[in-house]
């Protein structure tokens, strides 16, 4: 589903899940949710949409951290 979403809120959705959950641990789909769905919201023209990005960015730095603890 990565890989052919179709509606930005899927999108979201599928990141949250990857970025709060044990499938961060699975290191292809993180790098894959990482850098190209959450870098296409962080470039986005729409401000709303650039949100989103920054947020899912906050939930994948606080999971990090909460896995090196």
């Amino acid at each position: 589903m990565l890989s052919s979403p179709k509606a930005k809120s899927v999108e979201v959705e599928l990141l949250k899940a990857v970025f709060t959950t044990n499938l961060s641990k699975d290191v292809h789909l993180l790098e894959r949710a990482r850098s190209v769905l959450l870098s296409q919201f962080l470039k986005s023209a729409d401000a709303n949409l650039a949100y989103l990005g920054l947020d899912m960015l906050s939930l994948l730095l606080d999971n990090l951290k909460l896995q090196s603890q």
